[in-house]
């Protein structure tokens, strides 16, 4: 291994614009990578020579496993020349869950073990041990936001960085690996969160089709200013789509027209986002038309019963302090709220929402500001040492790894990769 160590890596996390359900029915569906909703990666040597280190304290997982075992783990797997298999090695699969399980305790920490541990084992082999990887995010984890992807994303390009062969690591490569490193956590993905946190910027697509990509010029992202709330209300994907087929199949000729409305609202996003992103001269119109969509688009998710109180809260907040337009993102039943906010929202007025959602009676809500698109996987070699320190001090915050590291707003310069 010749790379320069440290380095590190970082993917953002996405959230779903239009099309949520009725995406399963084959409508057009968008959805976005968040800039400062980032994964980090820190790759360094470790202290202990020979043995692998893996930590991530937003999940309150550390583990460390020596070469000797590891290589006992993953056999006679050699590092994968040439593109991304399609599958998983199944082989290679239970032997690294098998190990995983009987030295991990945690479920959750059990499935972050097993995405690392087969990446390296496909990617590097077993031979590279003597390394140790610092995950930070300042993204809520298991929000609904995309944090596994921009998990898989950042260690698969920093695996493939280390493997070192010419050109580097390529969003191609990193995209492949990626949706491999899902398959270990969620079985059988849909491939558009690793996408999105691999590529950036907006992604359209439609069940059955290729997906379709736009890129959002800065001077766009930067207008398009989104505020993401967290409502911390769990809930099950699996039901809630499960309750959309329920009305779907007890009255079509109801829902029907329902999930076309959607539709819609989705070819109409898209058609105006490709839009502004070839000109910097129709932003108001392009905020009223987004604006517009949003809100049809919540009322539509609301008639099929996908809502919950705790959202519609944020919305009717978000409605009466006039900061822009709000509508759920993901499956619902809880999880996160998106706001545009409008062209004309204050600092002042913005902090005045945020602080009316924090009421220990009714629930306190996490708020992140962030802009729509925005840079995909990138590597940032030999950084800065007041970086380094950030992934070594456990006292550190996300809004201090958002002040260090956020692509285009920090004094630091991420590389991005190649196509």
């Amino acid at each position: 291994m010749t790379v320069t160590l440290p380095f590190a890596t970082c993917a953002p996390g996405k959230v779903i614009l239009f099309g949520e359900h009725s995406a399963v029915y084959g409508k057009l569906a968008a959805a976005a990578s968040v800039n400062a909703l980032r994964t980090y990666l820190h790759v360094e040597k470790t202290t202990v020579p020979g043995t692998l280190q893996l930590v991530f304290p937003d999940i309150h997982f550390e583990a460390q496993w020596g070469g000797t075992q590891l290589r006992t783990v993953f056999g006679a797997v050699q590092p994968t020349v040439g593109p991304p298999p399609l599958q998983l090695d199944e082989q290679l699969l239970a032997r690294v869950q098998e190990f995983a399980e009987s030295s991990v305790e945690h479920p959750v920490h059990v499935q972050a073990a097993i995405c690392f541990l087969y990446l390296f084992a496909a990617i590097c082999g077993a031979e590279d041990t003597g390394l140790r990887f610092v995950l930070k995010s300042t993204s809520p984890i298991g929000a609904g936001l995309g944090s596994s992807a921009a998990i898989s994303v950042a260690l698969s390009t920093a695996m493939l960085h280390l493997r070192d062969t010419a050109p580097g690591p390529t969003l191609s490569q990193v995209n492949g690996w990626s949706l491999l490193g899902e398959k270990c956590i969620h079985g059988d993905p849909s491939g558009i969160d690793n996408a999105v946190a691999t590529y950036g910027g907006v992604i359209s697509y439609r069940k059955g089709h290729q997906f379709q990509f736009i890129t959002l010029p800065d001077h766009l992202s930067a207008k398009l200013r989104l505020l993401v709330t967290y409502t911390g209300v769990p809930r099950s994907t699996k039901q809630l789509v499960q309750g959309v087929r329920d009305l779907y199949e007890r009255d079509t000729l109801l829902v029907e027209p329902i999930l076309e409305a959607m539709d819609q609202c989705a070819q109409r996003a898209v058609s105006c986002l490709e839009a502004a992103a070839a000109t910097d001269t129709a932003l108001p119109s392009t905020l009223l038309e987004l604006a517009t969509l949003i809100n049809v688009n919540q009322g539509l998710l609301c008639s099929l019963g996908v809502s919950h109180p705790a959202l519609e809260r944020v919305k009717l907040a978000a409605d009466t302090a006039q900061i822009g337009s709000t509508k759920l993102t993901g499956a619902g039943g809880g999880g996160c709220a998106i706001t545009l906010l409008a062209d004309g929202c204050t600092p002042t007025v913005l902090r005045q929402f945020q602080e009316s959602l924090q009421d220990p009676a009714a629930g306190s809500f996490e708020t992140y500001e962030t802009l729509l698109g925005g840079l995909g996987a990138a590597l940032l070699g030999d950084p800065p040492t007041g970086v380094s320190a950030l992934f070594r001090d456990p006292s550190a915050t996300a809004a201090d790894l958002e002040t260090a590291l956020t692509p285009g707003i920090a004094p630091v310069t991420w590389t991005p990769l190649k196509p």
